[in-house]
C-alpha cells in the first residue's frame, strides 16, 4: 500500500498510512498480552474469574414472537451447542422445559 497522496497535479506529499500504523499498534498489543489470546479452539475453556448470575425466571421477553426454526438448522445449532459444552467453553444450565424434539435429540447425542 502506498503512503503517497496527490496534493496538486505536479507535486506529491508523503503521509503516514493509517492502516500500517493501526496494524503495528495491534501487533504490539497482541505481543504484549500474548498469554490472554487463544491460539486454537482446543484451549478455550470456561472461566469463572467473575462471579455473576443472569436471573431469567418469570421474565417475559418484550416484543418477542416465537418463530419456527427449520429442522435442519435446529439440528446444526443443537450440535454446535453440544460441541461447545463438550469443550467446557460454556456450562450446562437448567431449563424450565424441553420440547419432545429437543429431548429426542439430546438422547441421540449420548
Amino acid at each position: 500500500m502506498s503512503t503517497e497522496i496527490l496534493v496538486a497535479p505536479d507535486s506529491t506529499q508523503k503521509l503516514p498510512c493509517d492502516a500500517v500504523m493501526k496494524a503495528c499498534s495491534i501487533d504490539s498489543v497482541i505481543g504484549k498480552h500474548h498469554g490472554v489470546f487463544s491460539k486454537s479452539e482446543d484451549n478455550l475453556r470456561f472461566k469463572d474469574v467473575i462471579k455473576h448470575k443472569i436471573i431469567t425466571k418469570n421474565v417475559t421477553p418484550q416484543c418477542s414472537q416465537p418463530y419456527r426454526m427449520p429442522f435442519g438448522i435446529q439440528n446444526n445449532i443443537m450440535r454446535h451447542i453440544q460441541s461447545v459444552l463438550d469443550k467446557n467453553i460454556i456450562l450446562h444450565g437448567q431449563r424450565r422445559s424441553s420440547s419432545k424434539k429437543e429431548k429426542r435429540f439430546e438422547q441421540s447425542l449420548h
